[in-house]
């Protein structure tokens, strides 16, 4: 058995400890229909992808992709190196969005969540949210947050034939080129 975070952020509870999950949701779209997907890695290394429909908090499949001890260790020891910068991160992450995607992270037991969580471009935006301080911190905040999601991305992407994640390289906007 696992345990899996809900739409609402809030954890599943089984036998199992998730240690690290990215579930991406749509938010907003019309009942039963696909709506998202996660991809968790557990202390016993199992990484298991889960998809979602519209208006049901319970993954509608799931599938184990691998079971990489590991990886377990590699995803812990990155959680542990970043726990103090987690700790400076809230749980909620308001950049001023209105719809989207609703993106959850957890890092251990630090679940982080917001609409849009995308790298943003800190000095495009600096001007533009002068009026909105909390929503360039939250942006700032989601930055950290994808650097530590990325490090974890790659090692899965290196363990685990087939998991293909994204990685989060590009900034929102783009840089434009002269």
């Amino acid at each position: 058995m696992t345990e899996s975070l809900t739409a609402g952020g809030e954890m599943t509870t089984n036998e199992s400890s998730c240690i690290f999950e990215f579930m991406s949701r749509l938010a907003f779209y019309c009942g039963g229909q696909p709506d998202g997907e996660s991809i968790a890695v557990y202390r016993s290394g199992e990484v298991i992808k889960y998809e979602y429909v519209f208006g049901d908090d319970r993954p509608v499949s799931e599938r184990v992709l691998a079971k990489s001890p590991d990886l377990a260790k590699k995803v812990i020891e990155i959680i542990e190196r970043n726990s103090g910068l987690l700790k400076t991160i809230p749980d909620r992450l308001n950049n001023m969005s209105f719809d989207g995607t609703l993106d959850f992270f957890r890092f251990g037991d630090k679940v982080i969540s917001g609409l849009n969580i995308h790298r943003y471009n800190i000095k495009y935006f600096r001007e533009a949210f002068r009026d909105h301080p909390e929503a360039l911190r939250s942006m700032e905040h989601g930055n950290l947050v994808l650097d530590i999601y990325n490090e974890i991305v790659e090692e899965i992407n290196r363990l685990v034939p087939g998991a293909d994640m994204d990685v989060f390289m590009e900034e929102f906007p783009p840089h434009k080129t002269e």
